[in-house]
């Protein structure tokens, strides 16, 4: 363990996070470290004690009580600690984007808490519109632009983490019920409030356009996200002039200005759109009121007046509605600013195959909930790590697959490979799980050569 708690990833992890940790609890999270950098295809709490030579230190069932006792109570110090970091790596005036979604990660076994039933609502996956049984996670993450040698590459880091249960489920549990929207509001808060001085854009799809989400949102929060095609617009309230003051409460809302299904009726107002031939858009500013009060908002509609396009795996609608609650945004920012929000469903593809999402073996609702925040957490470290690692070093995003030559930003398969050849040139390896002594080894016996010849 020493050779990777010197090594330049262990040494990152140890300045960032060892201190929060008591003495005891510090080794099982360093092994864990070491084990999950090591990791590639298996993840898994024993996988990771075997690749770390943890069983020499302590027995399994301490790093199982781990994650739901020690390491539990000490995530969100944990986030901070990574958010400070975040913070000292961007420019003064840079604008955090934050992408939300959840994801179902299917299972197989009933008696594992918190699993149930739920809707796979992406449509372009394999599995669409199925129903799943497993986990439903909340997931955050942010976009960070890295300017090196004079280009912006964007890299996903994950921010936080959430399990939803069904109301059902959360009964049974003796847990308190809390939605989708409430567990995103939470984390969004959290970030906001900690990183007070920052301005956050909050990008979310049309699940998350609720009440819930959307309300009472912190100073520094702006929104990008998908309006109903039922949503009904007003103009904003007229101002209190000197005329005489009419009896009852002043008006909240103005004139209606109808919903994106009325206004295709009216041929007035369209253009091109700018990246979708065929398609035409439209702006209106006003007020959702039926959602977010009191908010003025600008609305960009699309309109395929063509029809849905025959390419069905791109299911795109004939009528979509975006809004954000910057009204400085041009039509084109608005739409290419909802178009970033599928970096998170990439993050979480990632976070699948590379991070170990997902993977646990593991029945407690807490544990799982600590063992994949952990990996969330060791991704974002690596994340930035990588940052550092190569901010003085070159980077050739091209020499592990030279044939990829439209390559504009590093994957995390980029990430993986740099990791694992600054462990090799630093020494670092897997610790073996057996090692058999020399007077282990039995010469052969003499009737073997004898037959043999």
């Amino acid at each position: 363990m020493e050779t990777f708690m010197n090594s330049s990833f262990g040494n990152f992890i140890t300045i960032l996070f060892a201190h929060y940790f008591t003495s005891p609890s510090r080794q099982s999270f360093l092994l864990l470290c070491y084990g999950w950098s090591m990791s590639r295809s298996r993840h898994t709490i024993a996988h990771y004690i075997w690749l770390s030579g943890g069983t020499k230190y302590k027995h399994f069932s301490q790093f199982y009580c781990f994650f739901n006792r020690a390491f539990l109570g000490l995530i969100d110090q944990l986030w901070k600690a990574l958010l400070l970091l975040l913070d000292q790596l961007l420019a003064d005036d840079a604008l955090i984007e934050l992408h939300v979604d959840d994801t179902v990660r299917k299972k197989s076994g009933r008696k594992i808490q918190g699993a149930s039933h739920y809707k796979n609502q992406a449509g372009s996956a394999r599995q669409e519109y199925r129903s799943l049984w497993g986990l439903n996670f909340v997931y955050v993450s942010a976009c960070f632009v890295w300017t090196k040698a004079g280009a912006d590459f964007r890299l996903n880091i994950p921010l936080g983490l959430r399990i939803y249960l069904k109301e059902s489920v959360a009964l049974q549990l003796e847990r308190p019920f809390v939605c989708r929207s409430d567990l995103a509001r939470e984390m969004i808060d959290f970030i906001a409030h900690f990183l007070a001085h920052r301005q956050f854009l909050v990008k979310a799809d049309g699940g998350y356009s609720t009440k819930a989400f959307l309300r009472n949102r912190p100073d520094n929060v702006e929104l990008v996200g998908r309006l109903l095609i039922t949503g009904r617009l007003y103009e904003a309230p007229p101002k209190a002039g000197n005329k005489k003051k009419k009896a009852g409460r002043p008006p909240v809302k103005g004139k209606d200005l109808g919903t994106p299904q009325e206004w295709i009726e009216d041929q007035e107002g369209w253009s091109p759109h700018p990246d979708e031939d065929g398609a035409l858009i439209k702006t209106m500013t006003g007020i959702w009121h039926s959602v977010l009060p009191g908010v003025l908002i600008k609305v960009v509609v699309v309109w395929r007046k063509q029809g849905r396009p025959a390419n069905k795996r791109s299911h795109k609608k004939e009528l979509e509605a975006f809004f954000t609650t910057l009204i400085t945004f041009t039509p084109q920012e608005l739409l290419r600013h909802y178009a970033r929000r599928w970096a998170v469903e990439i993050d979480i593809r990632d976070a699948y195959a590379y991070y170990g999402f997902g993977k646990d073996q593991c029945r407690n609702l807490d544990r799982i909930y600590g063992v994949n925040t952990f990996r969330l957490l060791m991704a974002a470290c690596r994340t930035l790590w990588f940052i550092q690692y190569f901010q003085k070093r070159p980077l050739a995003l091209k020499n592990f697959r030279p044939w990829y030559r439209k390559k504009c930003h590093p994957t995390q398969l980029d990430i993986i490979a740099a990791a694992q050849e600054a462990f090799l040139l630093e020494g670092v390896s897997p610790v073996p799980r057996f090692i058999m002594g020399s007077d282990e080894i039995t010469p052969p016996r003499k009737e073997f050569f004898e037959e043999a010849a």
